[in-house]
């Protein structure tokens, strides 16, 4: 909420519109959590005044001059579906991660660290579940599959218990 009780609104901006090299272009949120060179690329784009307006429109850029205005919101949508939210402030050289933002396509949050691998995540929103896996394995987790189908088939869910994920998946 911002001042007088309205609602910003969040700008879906497609990776693609950042101007990134081509390799950049490729990454996820996953890859987002853990790479912190991407994730200055996206901030230092999402920053730049010309994204700004191109994005919001002459407009916006003129009002946000205003101290009492809020800073704009955007959704860096990766593609695969990940996004993440970036706080951009004109007044700052660049866009700002927002803590906690970093999402999987159908909306279940992206682990940044061990401590937060506790929780299930399913995949009845879509998701490929490979990509968290992977990056709970990255992050130090334990990950054993759970029942007969071992690692083949599709990963239908991931429960994590301190740090420790057991993983369910389809018969191929």
């Amino acid at each position: 909420m911002i001042d007088g009780g309205t609602i910003r609104p969040i700008y879906n901006i497609p990776i693609e519109m950042l101007g990134l090299n081509s390799h950049a272009r490729e990454k996820s949120a996953y890859d987002y959590v853990i790479d912190a060179n991407l994730r200055a690329m996206v901030e230092s784009a999402t920053g730049s005044s010309l994204l700004i307006q191109q994005v919001t429109g002459s407009g916006t850029t003129a009002s946000l001059a205003n101290p009492h205005r809020a800073n704009l919101l955007f959704r860096v949508v990766f593609k695969d579906g990940s996004y993440v939210g970036v706080i951009v402030d004109v007044n700052q050289a660049n866009g700002k991660s927002e803590p906690g933002s970093e999402r999987a396509a159908a909306g279940q949050s992206i682990p940044k660290q061990a401590s937060e691998l506790s929780g299930t995540w399913t995949n009845n929103g879509g998701d490929n579940l490979a990509p968290m896996v992977a990056l709970m394995q990255r992050l130090g987790g334990t990950v054993s599959d759970a029942g007969s189908a071992g690692a083949g088939g599709t990963i239908t869910a991931i429960v994590c218990v301190a740090q420790h994920c057991t993983v369910a998946r389809s018969a191929s």
